[in-house]
């Protein structure tokens, strides 16, 4: 999706940051007020909805993982720096991807963890805001980019080692987020080129998917010329589902018994910008609208969906990355355009919310 940094956006972001600022603050304040009371915040709350803040962080958040233990960590998309946060909401940098004197110069974006316990991190080298709006992409074509790919992470020793890089001749552009099947398989996000790359464990790639619907609308229609953004395999291991942002919906790619890619098809569509997507054990699919502020959980078919917070019942400011687990769906806060987009940000995390009804087929 589209990033401005700190040093973007002048006088009108900063009194529009604080303004925005002030209205979360007293709607937050609200939402509270009225959950106390025991009745449902909104229709997408039960009457044991919780909105909290899990941790605040040293930047601005984007990707969001966690690992076998419970352990979340979170990756600071201007800085590189991925940070573990402890149960107390303390967060603590472990890593820089893909170096400390590297990191600032791209964007660090999704996380996952392999099936080998390493978290593995997408990161885009030096890609301006203009770059990024730019519908040929030239960033994607620059020969001095040698950085650009997946980088993997031992969270124990904090040592960053490159995956697959443009340096071994990998032609991505932007990798965007990470996902696993149960062969290990790793299938990464193209948000510019707007595809589906699939690498094996040992590092052999194949544009696995370019379907149509993963690529951006024409103009005037498309939100921004960009496609596939975040994804997450099904339950089964044998779908991707995956949010768009040029034309954003949900998007499903089942993998074919051979292990190509299926036609895609939509599962939702006509969103705003989306930017993370999760499942649950019964097949819901939860997305985040990055501009819209909005988190909303859909049925498996798409044919059902609640939305379950907004600035008015959670502390949301650009909504990104989400993970659920146990109940619980947490989401790393991005804060594009406020000022205290130069404080830390945050990762929130909701519980008691409803989820679509369950259909028994006949």
């Amino acid at each position: 999706m589209r990033r401005q940094r700190n040093d973007v956006g002048g006088g009108r972001w900063r009194w529009g940051g604080i303004l925005y600022g002030v209205l979360l603050a007293l709607s937050f304040s609200i939402a509270r007020a009225r959950e106390s009371s025991g009745a449902p915040v909104f229709p997408g709350a039960t009457t044991t909805y919780k909105s909290w803040i899990a941790a605040h962080l040293p930047g601005n958040a984007e990707g969001l993982a966690i690992d076998s233990t419970g352990t979340m960590y979170a990756g600071l998309w201007e800085t590189g720096g991925i940070v573990s946060i402890d149960k107390e909401g303390n967060s603590h940098l472990i890593a820089t991807v893909p170096n400390q004197d590297m990191g600032s110069a791209g964007m660090t974006v999704g996380l996952e963890f392999g099936p080998d316990g390493y978290l593995y991190a997408a990161f885009m080298w030096h890609y301006s805001a203009a770059e990024e709006a730019d519908p040929h992409h030239p960033a994607c074509h620059n020969s001095k980019d040698v950085y650009t790919g997946i980088y993997r992470i031992d969270v124990h020793t904090g040592t960053v080692k490159p995956f697959l890089t443009k340096k071994d001749g990998w032609p991505g552009c932007f990798p965007d987020d990470i996902a696993f099947d149960r062969k290990g398989n790793m299938y990464v996000t193209d948000l510019t080129l707007s595809g589906i790359w699939r690498i094996a464990p040992d590092g052999a790639y194949t544009l696995w998917s370019v379907d149509p619907l993963l690529q951006w609308a024409p103009d005037p229609f498309n939100a921004s010329p960009e496609g596939a953004n975040d994804l997450v395999i099904s339950n089964d291991g044998n779908s991707l589902y995956v949010v768009t942002d040029g034309n954003p919906g949900i998007v499903k790619v089942s993998i074919n018994p051979d292990g190509s890619a299926a036609p895609a098809t939509w599962v939702a569509r006509n969103l705003d910008v989306t930017d993370g997507v999760a499942i649950d054990p019964d097949g819901n699919i939860y997305v985040s609208e990055i501009f819209r502020d909005e988190i909303s959980v859909f049925s498996p078919d798409g044919s059902q969906r609640i939305v379950i917070a907004s600035p008015e019942t959670a502390p949301l400011a650009n909504p990104t990355s989400l993970i659920y687990r146990d109940g619980v769906l947490c989401v790393a806060n991005m804060g594009l355009g406020l000022v205290v987009k130069r404080n830390p940000r945050n990762v929130t995390c909701i519980s008691g919310f409803r989820r679509p009804e369950r259909r028994v087929a006949n």
